[in-house]
């Protein structure tokens, strides 16, 4: 009843970078608040991680393979990768050779474990491969004129097996070098 309601209210944005039906939006909207969700950015997190499980599902339905990536907001699944990073050996390890760009210098190492511990059972049988990305950055400040380091782990979990060069790839690609 309230999704037939909330297609009638008129969209009144431009045809132009429309992706999504007002109607959808709205109703993750109204979700999103039901769930205590008080903000533009809680409720983008509430979309964002009720909509991974359809998204891999979706891909795994039309024989298409997807990678993820896992949220510290997703408990479980983020533990999971977590525990299997820390107790599993790797079926690979690529280092990327160091990439010095516009003062930054960053050297990234993928990990790719089989996903053997997912405890998410509908999401552990789609679930082939859990990718652990390692980011070691050093930016130079100009104003201190001394380099600044940074260190930053992510996780990703994928429909297919690749090869951690691969996975790096693809990653790297997916985000459009802004990671």
């Amino acid at each position: 009843m309230l999704e037939s309601f909330l297609f009638k209210i008129k969209d009144h944005r431009r045809k132009q970078g429309q992706r999504y039906q007002l109607g959808h939006i709205l109703l993750f909207a109204v979700l999103a608040m039901l769930c205590d969700a008080d903000s533009y950015r809680k409720i983008y997190a509430f979309i964002k991680c009720h909509c991974q499980q359809k998204t891999v599902e979706t891909a795994v339905n039309s024989n298409n393979d997807v990678i993820v990536q896992v949220k510290e907001n997703q408990k479980m699944l983020f533990n999971d990768c977590l525990n299997i990073s820390a107790t599993c050996r790797p079926l690979e390890i690529y280092d990327e050779p160091l990439d010095k760009n516009r003062n930054r210098i960053e050297q990234r190492t993928i990990h790719v474990f089989e996903s053997t511990a997912v405890s998410d059972k509908d999401k552990g049988q789609l679930v082939k491969s859990v990718i652990k990305v390692e980011r070691n950055r050093k930016m130079f400040d100009t104003k201190s004129k001394c380099w600044k380091s940074s260190d930053e782990i992510s996780f990703y979990i994928a429909t297919t097996s690749l090869s951690a060069k691969q996975f790096g790839d693809a990653i790297r690609l997916q985000l459009g070098n802004r990671e």
